[in-house]
C-alpha cells in the first residue's frame, strides 16, 4: 500500500466527514424545528401565563359546559310545553262542554 492509496483513503474519509458533519447539521436544524412546532402546539393546547392557560382545551371544556346549560334549558322549555298543552286540551275540553250544556240548556227552552 502506497502513499497514494493512503492519501486517496485518506481523502475519502475525510469527504465522508465532510457529509456526516453537513447531515448532522440538517439534523440539528430539523429537531430544532420539531422542537419549535411541539412548543408551539403545547401552547395551543394548554395555553400560555399570558392568555391564562386558556388553550383550546380550555376553550373546549367551556362549550361543553355552555352546551350542557342549552340541552337543560331545552329540556326545560320542552316540558313546559307539554304542560301546556296539556292544560290548554283540559280548558278547550271544558269550553267545548260548557258550550255544548249552554247550547243544549237553550234548546231545550
Amino acid at each position: 500500500m502506497g502513499n497514494t492509496d493512503v492519501a486517496h483513503k485518506l481523502a475519502e474519509l475525510c469527504e465522508k466527514m465532510d457529509r456526516y458533519e453537513a447531515h448532522r447539521v440538517e439534523l440539528k436544524k430539523d429537531v430544532k424545528a420539531v422542537s419549535d412546532r411541539q412548543s408551539e402546539m403545547v401552547t395551543l393546547f394548554a395555553g400560555s401565563d399570558l392568555n391564562g392557560k386558556k388553550g383550546v382545551l380550555s376553550l373546549i371544556d367551556q362549550i361543553d359546559a355552555r352546551t350542557r346549560i342549552l340541552e337543560k334549558e331545552n329540556q326545560d322549555m320542552k316540558n313546559d310545553i307539554e304542560v301546556a298543552k296539556f292544560w290548554g286540551k283540559g280548558i278547550v275540553g271544558v269550553t267545548f262542554v260548557t258550550i255544548g250544556l249552554m247550547l243544549k240548556k237553550l234548546l231545550s227552552l
